[in-house]
């Protein structure tokens, strides 16, 4: 999840700055967008947000991480990742093994 007013424009960015990066395992990436009301039709409201599907291997979820790390370090943000396990936020700055290692504990907790 993107924070700020537009958020919806930057989750269209995030989505195209993944995909650039040709991540090995990570099978999907969509952009959220809100439910259609009754008699609606189309794709819904953009939301701040996008999911991945990824393989269920420790290397795409790292490489998906540096990613993340490399975005928020460029363009001077912070993404929080939500996972039924517990969420985090991706800052800027270095994040050390330790780190990356309780990351990635969060997504293969069952």
């Amino acid at each position: 999840m993107l924070p700020g007013e537009n958020s919806a424009k930057a989750a269209v960015h995030l989505k195209s700055f993944i995909d650039s990066s040709h991540i090995d395992g990570l099978e999907k990436t969509t952009i959220d967008s809100s439910p259609n009301l009754p008699g609606q039709m189309g794709a819904g409201e953009l939301l701040g947000r996008i999911t991945t599907i990824i393989e269920a291997a420790e290397k795409p979820l790292v490489a998906l991480i540096e990613c993340l790390k490399e975005y928020v370090t460029r363009y001077r943000t912070e993404i929080t990742i939500e996972t039924p396990n517990g969420k985090f936020k991706v800052k800027r700055g270095k994040m050390s093994t330790e780190e990356m290692q309780n990351v990635v504990a969060i997504f293969n907790k069952k």
